[in-house]
Parts: structure tokens; sequence; C-alpha cells
């Protein structure tokens, strides 16, 4: 009996500086125990003549016992399950709001857990980007109207990532997530002497880093989007409209992809059309540049967001090539003009 309510002792130790979740699993595990050891001791003689009754003696009257006594405790608290989670839940909350969906929970200790929970939330923050990036044009991009089904997207697993409907908030949040998926590999304290686990961490890092760049050169010209839409030169417009249309159609392709199984062949088609794409904008500014159809002070904001746009795009598809390609794979794509 003392030593089944020894072991909340190590389970508060590991949740004192951890999550809210952990705190709830840490009360739960004390006042499980709590109030089956205290009947276990009150009904100690009755318990054990019944275990000896059954015939086991020695270790197995022990484990009889032990086992009896937490069935026991089951029963009690089984019709109880429900309003207790609510109670543990209402006790213990996160006193700062975390974007993160695997981290929290997971052990520091436990590297293996630790680099598999930073590529689930690597993936997480890349289906962020996708979906906030879409709200980044005037008018922001439906994903239906991408025609994307759940089961088809590369959001597939996730697809329930909400973002919300404000693109400036979407962005703080990812940035918020970035840096939690930072700090947590930071404290996990990955060194040498696993270099096949530190190769996946290193490339979930930089996923994360190429896809917060995707978001960012985004972010940058997101007031550009909202005055192209509202100009009065109908030139300008459309060229909004072609920006809204090009980003379209690029994320179209990438939430066609399926997660993990990405191969190098489309990642160089997907380059090779955002490059095109990009040179098919710059081309038609400087024709109308020519042609006096444009004023000066719309020419540097069309350039700029051409080169923000496609910089973007590439930052995307080094994120996705990093979680979905292999070593060598991504090399060849690095030696690539």
């Amino acid at each position: 009996i003392g030593a089944d309510l020894g072991t909340t002792s190590t389970v508060w130790l590991g949740a004192l500086r951890g999550s809210a979740a952990k705190k709830r699993v840490a009360a739960g595990h004390l006042l499980f125990n709590l109030v089956t050891d205290c009947l276990a001791f009150v009904l100690l003689e009755p318990l054990l003549g019944l275990v000896l009754a059954v015939g086991f003696t020695d270790v197995l009257a022990l484990v009889a016992f032990h086992s009896v006594f937490n069935l026991m405790g089951i029963v009690l608290f089984l019709p109880f399950i429900g309003r207790l989670a609510d109670w543990l839940d209402r006790r213990f909350r996160d006193t700062i709001d975390t974007v993160n969906r695997h981290l929290a929970n997971t052990s520091l200790k436990l590297q293996e857990t630790a680099a598999e929970a930073i590529e689930l939330e690597t993936e997480h923050l890349l289906n962020r980007v996708i979906r906030q990036n879409l709200l980044a044009p005037e008018p922001p991009i439906s994903v239906r109207l991408l025609g994307a089904r759940p089961s088809d997207a590369r959001t597939s697993g996730d697809i329930g990532v909400d973002v919300g409907e404000d693109f400036g908030a979407a962005y703080a949040a990812t940035k918020r997530l970035e840096g939690e998926i930072i700090s947590f590999a930071a404290d996990a304290g990955f060194g040498s002497e696993d270099p096949e686990l530190n190769d996946r961490i290193t490339r979930s890092l930089f996923a994360v880093r190429e896809a917060t760049h995707a978001a960012k050169n985004l972010k940058d010209v997101r007031d550009n989007f909202l005055a192209f839409h509202r100009s009065s030169q109908p030139t300008v417009v459309s060229y909004g409209a072609r920006f809204r249309h090009a980003l379209q159609e690029f994320y179209f392709q990438i939430m066609a992809l399926t997660p993990h199984a990405t191969r190098i062949d489309q990642v160089i088609d997907l380059q090779q059309t955002v490059q095109r794409e990009h040179d098919n904008l710059h081309d038609a500014i400087l024709a109308d540049v020519h042609a006096d159809k444009l004023e000066a002070g719309d020419v540097s904001s069309l350039l700029n967001v051409n080169r923000e746009l496609v910089n973007s795009n590439r930052a995307m598809l080094n994120a996705i090539a990093m979680t979905s390609l292999t070593v060598e794979q991504v090399e060849t794509l690095e030696m690539m003009p």
C-alpha cells in the first residue's frame, strides 16, 4: 500500500514545471491512489483473507492483493470520471497560451519521443502556414475554392488546423509556434550521440524556418495586396488579381501533394512553375512600364510583390522538400540552378 502511494511522488515531481495537462494527470493519479490506498488499509484483513482463501501465497498473494484493491478503486471512481475530469480541467490551466499540439505533454528525457513530437509539430506548422498564406491576398482564398478534399489534401490528418480569419493574428501565432518548437528542441539538449536523431531534428528545424519565411514574405506585402485591390488604376487591380491567382494555383498544387511521400520530380516541376510565373509577371510589368500603363509609384510595389511571392513559394517548397525527401534528394535540389 505504501509503495502504491509512493509512486505518486515521482509523477508529481515530473509535473511540477510541466503543462496543465501534466498537472491534471498527476493530481488525478494522487487522488485515485490516495482514496484506493486508504480503502485498502481499512479493508486490509478482509482483502487478505479473500486472497488467501482463493489459494494465493507468497509473491502471488502480494500481486493479487495489489490488483484487487486497485480494481476496487476503478469500480469506485468509474461513475465519477466525468465530474473528476471537469474539476481537474478547471483547477489546472496553462497560464500562457501555447500553439503547439504535440510538445507540451512530451518528456524531454525521451529523445526518440521528443524527436517524433518535433516532427509532428513541424507538420502542424507547415499546415498552419499553408492555411494562413491563403489569407494574404485580397480577397482571401478559400480552401474550398482549391477543390482539395480532406482525403487528398496535404493537410490530411491535420485538416482541422484553424488559423482564424485574420492573417496578422495567424502570422503571430505561427511565429509563437516556431519559438515553441525551437525552445523545445533546445531544452531537449540534442547532442552528437545519435547522428541520425540529430539529423531528423536539424531537418525539422530547417523546415520550420523555411515555412516561417514563406509566411513572412507574404506578411511583408500584405498591405500591397490590399492597396492593389482598392486601387483606382485598372491595370494595378489586374496585377493584384494575377498575383492572387498565382498564389491560388501554387497552393492548389501544394495541397494535392501527399505528406511525407512527395517525389523529387514533383518539387522540381513546382519550382520551375513558380519561376516561370515570376518571370512572366516580371516581363509583363516591364512591358506595361514601357507602354506608360503604370505610374512610377506602382511599379516598385508590383515588382516587390512579385519578388516576395516567388521567395515565399520557394521557401514553402524548401520546407516540404526537407520533410518529405531524402538527404540525397535535398542535396540534389540545392545543386540545381
